[in-house]
């Protein structure tokens, strides 16, 4: 339960950087000054089952998860994490060259924008966006700053990607997330034009009381399967007022079909060190502060 950080220097509670294979579960974050979460430079990160709540107190143009700025951050997986209460900051943020993350099965209440991807490989789908000003797939980087010849460019032939182990990585993450281009040559090349989203996805996401997706005007971008119910009493959330963002509308779960048993496992847990666990009223999650 890591919540009131950073009133000294702003800093975020969780900081990954240079790592592999770190998995981050079962937790509580809220009242933080910026992102609740931020994961840089890392391959194969897992963070799911996650409850964070009001961030970016102090500062702004983050989101309460929060990457950027590599081409080689592939295999990243966020599931089953729930963010509410967060109007001032975006939900699940990779901002400009973030490559390679994924998002799925994840709620988000509240949120400046649900989901904001840029960067290649991103894909976000069968998550549930409920009162959020909107989704968006961005492109915001020019041939100069974004192509071949830029710094995520030099950082990628850094790792010799044409060698093992970064040759058979490449291999295994398009067998396991099935990309249609070939891993690595093609974000090299400068007619793939590595400056655009290419290889984004959102598919299959639930928008309830939050607008259509919001896709640029270039790049290689999946937008598609997507559905919305125009207001939150018609979604049938079991007490919305109470953020029990369980349901049996039938368009939510046919969407995310395991979200009633997902949903009372997010979050802190009792085990034989916690012996009872706040509810959101105590912890504060109830409102925006």
């Amino acid at each position: 339960h890591i919540h009131h950080v950073g009133e000294l220097t702003h800093l975020e509670p969780l900081l990954i950087r240079d790592s592999v294979g770190i998995k981050f579960d079962h937790n509580l974050l809220h009242d933080v000054p910026k992102d609740a979460v931020r994961y840089v430079y890392s391959n194969n990160l897992t963070f799911e089952y996650n409850e964070v709540h009001n961030t970016s107190l102090i500062e702004g143009d983050t989101g309460a998860f929060y990457t950027a700025q590599d081409w080689a951050s592939y295999g990243n997986v966020l599931r089953y994490n729930f963010i509410h209460h967060n109007k001032r900051s975006n939900g699940f943020y990779s901002d400009g060259a973030d490559s390679g993350d994924n998002y799925n099965y994840k709620i988000i209440q509240g949120s400046t924008k649900g989901i904001l991807l840029n960067g290649h490989d991103n894909i976000a789908n069968n998550n549930l966006v409920v009162d959020s000003n909107m989704i968006q797939v961005d492109q915001r980087g020019d041939s100069k700053s974004h192509g071949v010849n830029s710094i995520f460019a030099d950082q990628l032939r850094e790792m010799n990607p044409d060698s093992n182990p970064w040759a058979n990585y490449g291999k295994v993450l398009q067998d396991t997330y099935g990309y249609d281009h070939k891993l690595w040559s093609s974000i090299l090349d400068p007619n793939w034009h590595p400056e655009y989203p290419n290889g984004t996805k959102m598919t299959d996401n639930m928008l309830v009381n939050t607008p259509d997706v919001v896709i640029p005007k270039v790049g290689d971008v999946t937008v598609s399967g997507n559905d919305s119910i125009s207001n939150v009493s018609d979604a049938g959330f079991y007490d919305y007022s109470k953020m029990d963002l369980r349901t049996d509308n039938a368009k939510v779960l046919a969407k995310f079909p395991n979200l009633n048993d997902v949903f009372p496992k997010i979050g802190l847990q009792k085990d034989e060190y916690r012996t009872r666990v706040l509810t959101r009223a105590e912890s504060g999650g109830l409102s925006n502060h």
